[in-house]
């Protein structure tokens, strides 16, 4: 059977799997102009809320290091029992800020003023896997730098 994946990664698990095209997230490289001098000084998760995107451990991983972590996501109507029971307990204590979903124009303030490492922005990807993976998400423009 033909597959499509969203990802290269995506594949890896089923690597000799028939993968006839990656169609990538879709999003036009200037819709997300980055801010060269982001005040937000936090870690930016941008997502959806739910098991396999595992906010819990980058909520851990956080307070961990001590870095503030804002976290924009929309909680899909199957995931609210998670939401209510794993993550909003962990909301309470500082360090930590649930926004909620916002919208595309909002994703560039959110994303363009995260930062760690002076590097902007930072976001956390975290998979479900034995062990947390991380990837840094730039804008294609400072990529080019």
């Amino acid at each position: 059977m033909p597959l499509v994946s969203i990802s290269n990664d995506q594949r890896r698990p089923i690597a000799k799997a028939n993968f006839v095209a990656t169609v990538h997230h879709g999003i036009p490289t200037n819709l997300h102009t980055p801010i060269y001098n982001p005040r937000g000084g936090y870690v930016a998760f941008l997502g959806r809320i739910s098991p396999e995107k595992r906010p819990d451990r980058a909520i851990r991983i956080a307070r961990t290091l001590g870095i503030p972590l804002k976290i924009a996501a929309k909680v899909d109507k199957v995931d609210e029992a998670y939401f209510r029971e794993k993550i909003a307990p962990l909301l309470s204590d500082p360090g930590v800020e649930f926004i909620g979903e916002i919208n595309e124009r909002s994703k560039t303030q959110f994303l363009g003023e995260a930062r760690y490492g002076g590097v902007s922005p930072v976001v956390v990807h975290l998979q479900r896997r034995s062990r947390p993976r991380f990837k840094l998400h730039l804008p294609r423009r400072l990529r080019l730098l």
